[in-house]
């Protein structure tokens, strides 16, 4: 895991949104298909590994926010944060509000609040998430 996301950090800047897209798209969501999944094999992996992943996706998003920080992009990992915080697994749930936390900290500077709020409703709609709480 260290690897790959090492890799990707040594490497990114030189990558268009678009190669970044395929990347998140191919290589580093389906490291968490087995989390969205609701049958009763989900916990086959570690959780561990996912909150490894999890950690490194942020820490990557937050190295290169301006080029990652499209719509698509930025939904996407929000969407995964709140995969994380919805689980029953209460690490799995408290990673993904700290990395959601820490997200918005590194990055608040670089989009305005409004974006944030955006960002971070969710298409079910109930489900809200107030960043003065985090």
């Amino acid at each position: 895991m260290e690897t790959l996301f090492g890799l990707l950090r040594t490497s990114g800047r030189n990558y268009e949104v678009e190669y970044w897209r395929t990347i998140f798209r191919s290589v580093l969501h389906p490291i968490f298909e087995d989390l969205r999944e609701s049958d009763s094999r989900k916990y086959e992996v570690p959780s561990t590994i996912w909150i490894q992943a999890l950690r490194l996706e942020v820490d990557l998003f937050t190295a290169f926010f301006s080029t990652l920080s499209t719509k698509e992009l930025l939904s996407g990992l929000v969407e995964l944060l709140l995969v994380f915080m919805g689980q029953k697994n209460e690490n799995l749930a408290k990673a993904g509000a700290i990395c959601l936390h820490q997200l918005v900290l590194r990055n608040m500077r670089v989009r305005a609040v409004a974006d944030w709020v955006m960002a971070v409703r969710w298409r079910r709609g109930a489900q809200v998430i107030h960043l003065g709480r985090l």
